[in-house]
This record gives C-alpha cells, sequence and structure tokens, in this order.
C-alpha cells in the first residue's frame, strides 16, 4: 500500500468519503513532507456572503463581493465599487478539517492572493483573514491567526499568507474562514476594486 493509498483510507474514514469524491484521490490535495496533505485550492465559486448566501455575478448588496469571471481569461471575487468612499467586503468558506491540516507543526497557513484595480485615488487598502472552529453542535470558538507583516494590498496580485494555530483537537470539526478586503478611494471622479484570486490551504 502507498502513502497516497494509506493518506485516501483516512481521510476517507475520516469525512466518510467515496472515492469519488476523496480529494487525494482526485488530484485537489497534494501530499507534502512527511506524509501532510497540503494545498488545497477553494473554489471561489464556492464562496457565500456573510450570511451564508450565494455570491452573484452583478447587484451585490453591500460588503459582498460578487462573482467576476471571463471564461478563458480570468475568475476572480469583486469587492464593491470604491468611488469617495471606503468599502469592506467579506466572504466566507467552510473547510473540513482535514487528517493532517489541523495536527500539523504549527497549525495550518492560509494564503490568500489577492489585489486592487481601477483608476481611482487609493487611500485604505488591507486585507484580513478571521476564522472559527465550527463543532459538531454548530458552535464556533475563534482561531488565533496571525497575519503577514504587511496586509497591504498592491495593483499586483500579491500571496497574503495567514497562520492559524490550530491543533489536533479540531480534527472532526470544520474551519469557518472569514476573508475581509478594505478599500478606500479618495478621488472622487474614477472607481476602485478589490480582488480575491485563490484562497489555498496548507
Amino acid at each position: 500500500m502507498t502513502t497516497r493509498d494509506i493518506l485516501y483510507s483516512i481521510e476517507s474514514r475520516e469525512l466518510g468519503l467515496d472515492k469519488d469524491n476523496n480529494l487525494i484521490a482526485r488530484g485537489l490535495l497534494v501530499r507534502g513532507a512527511g506524509g501532510r496533505t497540503t494545498d488545497l485550492h477553494l473554489a471561489l465559486t464556492s464562496a457565500k456572503n456573510g450570511l451564508g448566501t450565494a455570491i452573484v455575478a452583478t447587484g451585490g448588496a453591500a460588503g459582498n463581493f460578487t462573482i467576476a469571471s471571463t471564461a478563458g481569461t480570468s475568475l476572480a471575487l469583486k469587492g464593491e465599487d470604491a468611488e469617495s468612499n471606503t468599502k469592506t467586503d467579506t466572504c466566507i468558506f467552510e473547510v473540513p478539517a482535514f487528517v493532517g491540516f489541523a495536527n500539523g507543526p504549527g497549525g495550518l497557513t492560509v494564503t490568500i492572493n489577492a489585489e486592487y484595480a481601477g483608476a481611482g485615488t487609493v487611500g485604505t487598502k488591507t486585507i484580513g483573514l478571521t476564522a472559527y472552529s465550527i463543532a459538531k453542535d454548530g458552535t464556533q470558538t475563534a482561531i488565533t491567526v496571525t497575519a503577514p507583516t504587511s496586509v497591504a494590498l498592491t495593483t499586483a496580485a500579491k500571496d497574503f499568507v495567514f497562520q492559524l494555530a490550530t491543533t489536533g483537537a479540531l480534527l472532526g470539526q470544520r474551519i469557518l474562514l472569514i476573508p475581509s478586503l478594505v478599500l478606500q478611494e479618495t478621488g472622487g471622479s474614477a472607481v476602485l476594486n478589490s480582488y480575491i484570486n485563490s484562497v489555498r490551504i496548507g
């Protein structure tokens, strides 16, 4: 039996997944050093607004992202239009605490690739992340998140690496991730937008 087979067996037992839905078997999880599974890319189209409602392509409510998709070109979560104001947009991802995630040395890393774009004059431009563990009864407990040294968005796509202080006690639970992008436009004559290009867990 290979290490890959062992990881498949463990993950399937923990999550009740058959082979077709097993993330390692499907290549969505990559085995790292020491057998730890890494590099889970979260589907942006699976993200929800803060209240759990679907993210739409246009006409999103205040504080919500929209889906910006051009087939064959790009897919991202797009923040609200900022013009002579400050926009704070959040979304949520719910992720199972996989074997090898929660018990790795140093906990989890969540890497968010993000940027801002537009012709407006930028003021505040930051990214943040909040995280909670979710027990089987639905109750949530805050997870300590250490932000990167710089949380300033740029006009070039950039990885922001957040460290989550997790332990083996999270196994069998779920993790709620809440990215938050704040973007201010001060000129009043053009629009700025923030973007989330990818969210990865390792």
